[in-house]
């Protein structure tokens, strides 16, 4: 041990020597050049995509949940959708155009009035029929008779004219016979077109970028009726039968209604279907990339640019802010969505990547419904998956298999459309509004029973007045439990932190459970407080109906490599000290360069 001892010490006081031969500043740059080669090192491992593939269409689809909130005045979209399948109720197939001559509605208008009399003209050289329109406000509706003799589902569109220059949603709602058949169809919203005002982006005071204002398009559209919020995929169904009223009743926003249309439901088709229609058509080597930044239009004004510090952008500033991606925080709401122009030279197929950033929902994806020429291409683009990440990455849309999917395109132009949905989580946002609102319910009766009183050191008989209290609280337990494998279908993480709170929220609620009669005391972690189980469960849901994603570039390429999301060591350091020796130099906000 002492040979050991004294053989360290002396290797050490070489070590010392060397060192104190070296010198103190030898060493600093021997440290420094150490530093700089490690960094280049990994700068090439660094994590430049991820292709990872996530089958969407069960949760998307799921509707077996029974356990759904009672808190809303008409049944949810979901429950009808059940007793629709437990009723065998079968689609009526019908496709029909419901003339404006057939509908009621004391607010008509023809194309001699003074104030709509053009607009109503554009519809008839639209239609080539010559017919009325109505005008749809908060004292009017639109209504007519069903005359079909098909009992069954319908599905629902209309020809609309928005009248106001507002941002807010243009909303109505539809009845069958009086009654709004679920919950949703309260306020269905039509969506609005906003295209910038121009394409030049001016320059502040400070020679930064800023974002021109939005016009609203206004001209006929035609709509089928949808869950605009991104819950539900697919066009809502309605039950009709023969001589029953439909009415379109205003909700927000006046607007002009024309034909009313009863159409079929949207039938997309599988990969190798779409793949078959187009035959043995080659991947085209072409890169058509489109900043995100040069948005054809948009449904929402709200949705903006922001800037992105990084020379690997479209577009970028050494010393000033170019704004060159879509602000997360502004398209995050399900049904917001942003077309693109696409101009292609050659007819083809061609695979398609996004540079993203998605940091809301940690270790759990957004969605997006990607469609070209206002139609999803396949099934797999219709809730496409966008993962967590902290740092913008490439995302290629891929298949189960690894391999590219392939997106055909004829010459010419063409419109690609990105829509925040939630389709997969719907079930989730369900089941947590059930247990949400059964922990307040069972919390308020209990508040009643024992006066608000919460003493731990007094007895409460919970058993004897709730008896189903603990059998209730594990069933809500174990919905958690359930909820959470299976969002794990949707997720690489084995324990993704986003959702980890429905583990926490059950075990929690099996504690209770197990000791109900201490619940009166435990109402801070059962309903009432911060860090309760139902607070923990409503933030959970908030988060998850965010679909925050951010976007700086869409690249429609073949085989050929395409260019990594972030630039080079060498040229991030060129560029930071580009701009630390500008700061000095020539300041714009430095008292100097005030011009009085």
């Amino acid at each position: 041990m002492k040979k050991f001892t004294l053989l360290f010490k002396k290797g050490l006081e070489k070590v010392i020597s060397s060192f104190k031969d070296i010198g103190a500043k030898k060493l600093i740059l021997m440290f420094l050049a150490f530093v700089l080669l490690l960094t280049i090192t990994l700068s090439f491992f660094k994590k430049s995509s991820i292709d990872t593939y996530f089958d969407t269409s069960t949760l998307s689809y799921n509707y077996t949940n029974e356990s759904l909130s009672t808190a809303f005045n008409t049944p949810l979209y979901t429950y009808v959708k059940q007793t629709y399948d437990n009723r065998n109720l079968i689609e009526s197939d019908i496709e029909q155009t419901i003339l404006t001559g057939d509908m009621i509605s004391t607010n008509r208008i023809n194309e001699s009035d003074i104030e709509y009399g053009q607009i109503v003209s554009d519809y008839i050289d639209q239609t080539n029929l010559t017919q009325d329109v109505f005008l749809l406000d908060d004292t009017h509706s639109v209504s007519f008779i069903n005359t079909s003799s098909v009992s069954g589902l319908y599905y629902f569109a209309l020809d609309y004219y928005e009248l106001e220059e507002s941002i807010s949603n243009t909303q109505i709602s539809i009845k069958i016979n009086g009654e709004t058949p679920f919950y949703e169809s309260q306020t269905l919203v039509l969506p609005s077109r906003w295209e910038l005002t121009t394409t030049e982006f001016t320059l502040d005071r400070y020679y930064n970028e800023i974002q021109p204002s939005s016009d609203k398009i206004k001209n006929w559209t035609h709509h089928k009726i949808n869950d605009y919020r991104g819950m539900h995929p697919g066009l809502f169904a309605f039950e009709l039968e023969e001589n029953d009223v439909i009415e379109i009743e205003y909700v927000n926003g006046q607007l002009l209604i024309g034909q009313f249309y009863y159409v079929l439901e949207d039938d997309i088709p599988t990969y190798d279907a779409y793949l078959a229609t187009h035959g043995n058509a080659e991947v085209i080597n072409d890169d058509i990339t489109i900043a995100a930044r040069d948005m054809e239009w948009r449904n929402d004004a709200s949705i903006r640019l922001r800037s992105e510090y990084d020379p690997s952008n479209l577009y970028y500033d050494t010393q000033f802010l170019r704004l060159n991606v879509i602000f997360g925080d502004s398209w995050q709401n399900s049904g917001q969505d942003v077309t693109y122009r696409v101009d292609v030279e050659t007819s083809g197929y061609y695979y398609l990547t996004f540079k993203y950033r998605q940091y809301m929902i940690k270790d759990m994806p957004v969605f997006r419904k990607i469609k070209v020429d206002g139609e999803v291409p396949f099934e797999q683009l219709e809730s496409y998956p966008f993962p967590y990440t902290v740092s913008f990455l490439n995302r290629t849309l891929t298949d189960e298999n690894g391999e590219n999917l392939k997106i055909y395109l004829e010459a010419g132009s063409h419109e690609l459309t990105l829509e925040a949905v939630n389709y997969p989580y719907r079930q989730t946002i369900e089941t947590i509004q059930y247990v949400m609102n059964e922990i307040q319910s069972l919390a308020l009766n209990i508040k009643r029973y024992t006066s608000g009183g919460t003493d731990r050191y007094r007895d409460w008989d919970i058993e004897t007045y709730f008896p189903t209290a603990s059998a209730d609280i594990l069933d809500w337990a174990n919905l958690l439990n359930a909820t959470y494998q299976e969002l794990l279908a949707i997720t690489d993480n084995d324990q993704p932190s986003e959702i980890g709170n429905l583990n926490v929220a059950a075990t929690r609620l099996t504690n209770i459970a197990n000791d109900i009669n201490k619940l009166p005391s435990l109402m801070v972690q059962f309903s009432d407080g911060d860090s309760s189980v139902n607070q923990m469960l409503g933030n959970m849901m908030q988060r998850l109906m965010r679909s925050n994603l951010e976007l700086e570039r869409t690249i429609f390429h073949g085989e050929n490599a395409i260019a990594k999301p972030y630039a080079n060591v060498f040229v991030r350091f060129w560029e930071g000290t580009k701009r630390l020796v500008l700061s000095f130099i020539n300041n714009p906000y430095s008292a100097s360069s005030r011009k009085d």
